[in-house]
């Protein structure tokens, strides 16, 4: 059976029937994957992209093996630069919506990405996203959140004023990145797919950016911030993969 060039799991039939010469979306991508090629274009004309999984627990319901291939499938929608989202901020909120759990996990791969610029709050970066990882894999105990919380108020008073308890801009961006994270995990109780998750995923992603990007100045500073968004979308390709939840 002949797949498609850039959506490896996916039957060119499949791609045909939902993509065709249409916009390549995340959700077209999904159904694409889902579907029996035999049966693309009659589900299509049937459901359209309606009728796509809406979360990776659709795909793990049938078996290891498809919720792998649609575990690769979104790394390399991730990776495709022409589609809905035009880069890594965008990305990571589109994915939320789809599946909260995993988007939480790209944006803590991303907040990693300010470790490299060794910041001098270097200690309350790393201890917020372990914390939210391991939210992510296994669940957190009351105390360990707690203890996150804690050890963010001591370095700033709140969420708010990062950027002016830090040592440095850098520093401050790079806080909110994990800070980010974390709050698109617990979202003050707001249920799963929420725009709250979504937009603070896409923020450590943009906090990221801006921290990689801090020395720039003046109009440079927008083609450096494209740069690093598109940079990041790599990042949370290889991220996909590493997912460690395993149904």
């Amino acid at each position: 059976m002949k797949m498609n060039k850039t959506f490896t799991r996916i039957p060119q039939r499949s791609y045909n029937a939902f993509i065709g010469r249409r916009k390549v979306t995340f959700d077209a991508v999904m159904a694409a994957l889902s579907v029996d090629p035999l049966e693309a274009e009659d589900a299509f004309q049937l459901l359209g992209t309606k009728g796509v999984p809406r979360s990776l627990k659709d795909f793990a319901d049938r078996g290891r093996s498809a919720y792998w291939q649609a575990l690769e499938t979104i790394s390399q929608w991730m990776r495709y630069p022409k589609s809905e989202a035009s880069d890594a901020r965008m990305a990571i909120e589109v994915v939320s919506y789809y599946d909260q759990r995993l988007s939480i996990w790209l944006a803590c791969q991303a907040a990693r990405e300010t470790l490299r610029f060794r910041p001098k709050n270097e200690d309350v970066i790393l201890h917020l996203i372990e914390t939210t990882e391991k939210s992510v894999r296994t669940g957190v105990s009351a105390a360990e959140r707690k203890e996150s919380e804690d050890l963010f108020r001591e370095y700033t008073m709140s969420f708010d004023t990062a950027y002016y308890a830090s040592k440095s801009i850098a520093d401050g961006h790079a806080l909110h990145s994990a800070r980010s994270a974390e709050r698109a995990f617990l979202v003050d109780g707001a249920p799963p797919g929420t725009y709250a998750s979504a937009s603070f995923a896409g923020k450590a992603v943009w906090e990221a950016a801006e921290c990689a990007v801090v020395p720039v100045e003046g109009p440079l500073w927008r083609s450096s911030m494209d740069a690093e968004l598109s940079r990041l979308r790599g990042v949370l390709a290889d991220a996909c993969l590493s997912y460690p939840v395993i149904p």
